[in-house]
């Protein structure tokens, strides 16, 4: 797939593969939802509904991108029925990036096509209805940095991978 924008994921992964409970995410860390800002802001996000659905309200300085089959029409946000019709609804609205923010179904179909990944490893295990075993291989780490939550003392190892 040739786009004319960057198509990266980004995700925040437990060690022991959690990503979600209850359609949120198993964790509360500010500094990584820092940091995901960091990343994402004035890009556009693809996402699933129950990914949408788990956010606090609109993201902001974001273009929102929503795969759904039943949801019709949200003020603000553009909804596709695919992968392809995210992706060309992407396309139409010329960003520099485009981020995969999940769930697992589009993280599945979406990172074999990414030209970069960002990991957040979450340096403990967390109860979790939702798991998502990335392979790690054949990916090159271009960046990579430890940070410590301070409100949890939990340590978070950043890594922004490339093929």
């Amino acid at each position: 797939m040739s786009h004319s924008f960057s198509l990266e994921a980004i995700l925040a992964i437990a060690r022991n593969n959690a990503i979600g409970l209850d359609g949120k995410l198993p964790w509360h860390l500010p500094v990584e939802l820092k940091l995901f800002k960091e990343i994402t802001m004035h890009h556009a996000l693809i996402m699933g509904r129950k990914t949408y659905e788990s956010l606090p309200g609109m993201l902001p300085n974001r273009e929102h991108i929503i795969i759904s089959q039943s949801l019709n029409s949200i003020h603000g946000v553009h909804i596709a029925t695919s992968v392809n019709h995210a992706l060309l609804i992407a396309e139409s609205l010329a960003p520099q990036k485009v981020f995969v923010i999940g769930g697992k179904r589009i993280f599945d179909e979406l990172i074999p096509h990414c030209n970069a990944i960002h990991v957040s490893r979450i340096m403990r295990e967390f109860n979790a209805d939702t798991f998502y075993d990335f392979n790690f291989q054949g990916y090159t780490i271009e960046q990579s940095h430890s940070m410590r939550d301070v409100e949890t003392g939990i340590d978070i190892l950043y890594q922004k991978l490339i093929i």
